[in-house]
């Protein structure tokens, strides 16, 4: 007896459907063996096939795709690896046997492109000037870490581009335009920053080199561009930055140097006559701070800063307090969209020996610290590279497509022909034969005593045409009942009509060279990963 449930729906009559799981793994294993399993052996019987003759892959379209993976490796490869080996720290020290230095990298001028940058740029160059800018950087910073390995990294401000811009619950922009931006959009600037040098700190590791205490990263020094300049800087935006990176006034004393970091910004005069060019810019502080400063530090040997996006490197003699005077070196940016066709970093090697009563046993504080330019690849100069080799490619491609219209070259493939079934014309006539014939069809209806050889006659021409034709499933449906003209109609299936027949007509002239670049050019563009 048959069960009903509250609903009046016999019991067992409703399966319950498949969990989410289940219905994945139905739908991954359906698109393996009816898409990705056909195509791979499809894909692996035409390798079996194919022509592997010198002729056929000593072609133009080859060589291009060849010299293409050549290219793009060095310009996204080989060219990093070559700047940043070229200044191993070996090939410059020049200490003394025996020595372990400390090394120190000084990275100056980041700024992190954004609305602040190019305003008004169209899409797609602003998205794409993020995307390499971004890149460039990373790559640059992780090689520094993976091939130099330095024991400490140190920030010279700068680190945004419009990072002053940006609201934070207490102040707004004086500029109208960047109102819109508030403080979620500085923490996401953060957060960029973080992903491309906080992230790629630890690339070769953590671990301090032998006879080293540590590893250290010092990124709180500000720049105009984060906070402003002397009257532009704005409490809630300094507090931010302090927030995130930590005080920009500091002492750090680093493998017996010390190193004073000022934040300089609001050290200004605000009667003084301004050395600057444009919205909270300037590029020196009034003398008398700066002597004030150099006073009060005392014994300054060196004086490294950023902000001008080039490397100088200037001595100071009218500076007692550094005895010779003080060497300023102004450290270049390290990004290719700050103006410079070549960023770069200061390298800074640290061998400061003391004796029990902490003197340097050097005699000289100035034979204590070694540095060296280091300059990152032509961003611009391997964007042009990539622009002439692809007119060069286009050039060469044209003209063999010339010659192959012309008939001096061959083809490398036939232009593609309609997909016709492969039904022959005698095949069509056999069977429009047996259906013009109501005898041959009565025999065969109604006569079972009928030879084999004639029995396997009439069913030959029935068959061959048939053999061809799609499963009837591909014609599932409801008709009506075929008048007697329709009936005795030769439907092939599979075909569209019965011009496809007809012997394709080839391309020539514009059609072929139009043919032969689309598949030639398209060839280097896909597989040589233009």
């Amino acid at each position: 007896m048959t069960e009903y449930d509250d609903y009046g729906i016999p019991v067992g009559a409703f399966v319950e459907p498949e969990d989410f799981r289940g219905q994945a793994w139905r739908t991954a294993r359906a698109f393996y063996l009816y898409r990705v399993r056909p195509l791979a052996w499809q894909s692996y019987t035409a390798v079996r096939r194919a022509d592997w003759s010198f002729r056929r892959w000593f072609t133009l379209a080859n060589a291009l795709v060849v010299l293409w993976w050549v290219v793009l490796y060095w310009g996204e490869r080989g060219a990093f690896d070559g700047s940043i080996e070229s200044c191993s720290w070996d090939r410059w020290e020049n200490w003394e046997a025996g020595a372990n230095p400390h090394r120190l990298i000084f990275v100056a001028d980041p700024q992190l492109i954004d609305p602040h940058t190019y305003p008004g740029r169209p899409w797609p160059l602003n998205p794409l000037a993020y995307k390499y800018t971004d890149l460039y950087l990373r790559r640059t910073y992780s090689r520094l870490q993976t091939v130099l390995y330095p024991d400490t990294i140190f920030f010279l401000g700068d680190l945004f581009d419009g990072g002053r811009e940006w609201s934070t619950r207490t102040t707004r922009s004086p500029e109208e335009r960047y109102r819109r931006y508030d403080d979620n959009y500085w923490i996401n600037e953060y957060r960029r920053f973080g992903n491309i040098f906080f992230k790629h700190w630890g690339d070769a590791g953590m671990e301090p080199r032998p006879g080293q205490p540590g590893r250290k990263l010092i990124s709180s020094l500000p720049g105009n561009h984060d906070l402003g300049f002397a009257r532009g800087v704005q409490v809630g935006v300094r507090n931010r930055f302090n927030a995130y990176f930590g005080d920009g006034n500091r002492i750090d004393v680093i493998a017996n140097h010390t190193f004073v970091s000022i934040d300089s910004l609001s050290l200004n005069d605000r009667n003084a006559i301004s050395v600057s060019g444009g919205y909270q810019y300037q590029n020196v502080l009034n003398k008398e701070i700066t002597v004030d400063v150099a006073n009060k530090i005392g014994d300054i040997r060196y004086a490294f800063s950023g902000d001008d996006h080039d490397y100088c490197e200037v001595l100071h003699r009218s500076y007692a307090s550094g005895g010779g005077g003080i060497r300023e070196i102004t450290v270049k940016s390290t990004s290719w969209a700050m103006g410079v066709r070549r960023p770069g970093v200061v390298l800074v090697s640290l061998w400061n020996p003391v004796d029990a009563s902490g003197k340097p046993r050097s005699g000289s504080a100035d034979a204590t610290i070694r540095t060296k330019l280091c300059l990152f690849p032509d961003q611009i100069g391997t964007f042009i590279r990539y622009g002439m080799l692809f007119g060069l490619t286009f050039f060469l491609l044209a003209i063999r497509a010339a010659l192959v219209t012309t008939g001096v070259l061959k083809p490398y493939t036939s232009p593609p022909q309609p997909n016709i079934l492969p039904t022959t014309a005698q095949d069509i006539k056999a069977q429009q034969k047996f259906e013009d014939n109501p005898a041959i069809e009565d025999e065969l209806s109604h006569s079972s005593n009928s030879s084999t050889s004639s029995q396997h006659k009439h069913l030959l021409a029935r068959a061959k045409p048939a053999k061809y034709t799609y499963p009837l499933i591909q014609h599932a449906g409801s008709y009506s009942p075929p008048d007697e003209e329709k009936r005795r109609e030769v439907k092939i299936y599979g075909s569209t009509s019965s011009s496809s027949t007809k012997k394709a007509e080839k391309k020539k002239g514009v059609g072929l060279w139009m043919y032969e670049m689309k598949w030639t050019l398209g060839k280097v563009l896909v597989v040589g990963g233009v």
